[in-house]
């Protein structure tokens, strides 16, 4: 298989599975803005797409979550897949009202991991479930599990 047809399904199952989160949290009484990806215009007119700093802002009476969903087919999540700009972004924003990290499908199991966790990843290490917070399986998991 080509390496854009790769790429294609798995942006695919990444919309999907972030489609999920809204309407998880949804259902789940929590209040939820997907935040858009963006773009710049340089000189000259050309349009460039620009990464967002994070997927979600979740919010309840009394706390706000700051969320980056990922997809994988795999039972670990490698350090090389963390994004150290978002992860920056995420680690910028955590204070005591507030919940930032890593939603990870890991093979169509949900965990979440903190900053924290995500933080003390090392280099040719990975995320492994035991690290992470069991929210539930991909068909029925519970976003309140991180508060």
């Amino acid at each position: 298989m080509n390496k854009s047809l790769i790429g294609l399904k798995k942006k695919v199952s990444g919309d999907q599975f972030e489609a999920l989160i809204g309407f998880m949290a949804s259902r789940q009484g929590l209040k939820c803005k997907k935040i858009p990806e963006g773009c710049k215009r340089l000189p000259g007119g050309r349009i460039i797409p620009i990464k967002s700093p994070f997927d979600f802002i979740l919010q309840t009476s009394s706390m706000t979550l700051f969320i980056d969903a990922k997809s994988t087919q795999n039972y670990r999540f490698n350090y090389s897949q963390i994004d150290q700009n978002q992860l920056s972004n995420l680690h910028y924003l955590k204070n005591e009202t507030s919940i930032c990290g890593y939603i990870i499908n890991l093979n169509s199991e949900v965990y979440f991991f903190p900053t924290t966790v995500l933080l003390n990843c090392k280099p040719k290490s990975s995320l492994l479930k035991e690290n992470g917070i069991f929210l539930g399986t991909k068909e029925s998991f519970n976003l309140l599990k991180m508060l």
